[in-house]
């Protein structure tokens, strides 16, 4: 049992099965989450600016990671190889230019709520 659970687990299809699985118990307990506020609060105004409030912020941050995964690690790695110079310039250009957009969103968020 204990091996056909180690062949299960490994390589790309055991990788994809562990994100299933945590996906499945992310968006289970994200379910049974709205099934409580909505019995608590409703599902008025109160109920809807508290799914504002709670996905708004979860939205950015999936924004940001799928861009640094799919963008900035490919065009990171590839500049890395051709000149690392340019590949340092990029990194802190990156990192300034992120901070200014999350900075200027938060700010943006914090002063309008």
């Amino acid at each position: 049992m204990k091996n056909r659970l180690r062949i299960l687990f490994q390589g790309i299809g055991g990788a994809a099965l562990i994100v299933l699985i945590t996906q499945l118990l992310s968006k289970g307990t994200g379910f049974f989450r709205e099934i409580l506020f909505a019995g608590e609060f409703g599902v008025g105004k109160d109920f809807e600016f508290y799914l504002i409030a709670f996905t708004v912020p979860g939205m950015i941050n999936s924004i940001l990671f799928y861009q640094a995964q799919n963008y900035f690690i490919p065009t990171y790695n590839d500049l890395k190889q051709k000149n690392p110079e340019e590949a340092h310039t990029f990194l802190f250009s990156s990192i300034i230019f992120f901070f200014l957009v999350i900075s200027g969103l938060a700010g943006i968020l914090f002063f309008r709520c």
